[in-house]
């Protein structure tokens, strides 16, 4: 049987309309992501987006391990990911990632590594 490994990363308010000349959402990650990257390892980012009514659904990005190690350099004085909304859009509640992670799919593979 096949498993993964997924680290949960939450921000209250993750969207930025203008970071760095691009829309998109940052996260804030720990230094343990510079160049630590599986295959079997994700991250699921969760935008709350400080809303105060209860019924509000937070958006979930499943995203691979290996965007975050590429992106984030020792030097960053803040270590954050940031997803521009193009790149979100393709890991808003992308749940099935994991699965074909799990049942081993090469597509998938493909896709952590672009």
């Amino acid at each position: 049987m096949e498993s993964c490994s997924i680290q949960v990363k939450t921000s209250k308010n993750a969207y930025r309309k203008n970071c760095h000349g691009n829309e998109g959402y940052q996260f804030d990650v720990g230094v343990s992501v510079i160049e630590k990257w599986s295959i079997n390892l994700w991250y699921a980012f969760v935008d709350l987006q400080q809303q105060n009514d209860l019924s509000f659904k937070p958006q979930v990005f499943i995203v691979p391990s290996k965007w975050i190690s590429d992106f984030v350099k020792p030097d960053f004085t803040r270590k954050v990911f940031f997803l521009t909304k193009e790149v979100a859009n393709l890991c808003l509640e992308r749940w099935d990632y994991i699965k074909e992670t799990l049942q081993k799919n090469q597509k998938i593979n493909t896709f952590v590594k672009t």
